[in-house]
């Protein structure tokens, strides 16, 4: 049974940020997402592995 993709409301609540800012991240390219006719919607679990990779990173870049 195929998953269910989530829309930028869901996905926005599932990553605890305004709507307008996953749909801007979603259009730049900066989250995974996918284009359904003229609508963007998001696999869970990709979000989720985007989530944990983003959070493996450091926050600040370091000074050679």
């Amino acid at each position: 049974m195929a998953q269910k993709l989530l829309t930028p409301q869901e996905a926005a609540e599932y990553l605890n940020i305004p709507t307008s800012t996953v749909r801007i991240k979603a259009r730049q390219g900066l989250i995974p997402a996918t284009k359904v006719g003229r609508r963007w919607r998001f696999d869970p679990d990709l979000l989720k592995k985007w989530v944990q990779e983003k959070s493996l990173q450091p926050k600040f870049p370091h000074m050679a």
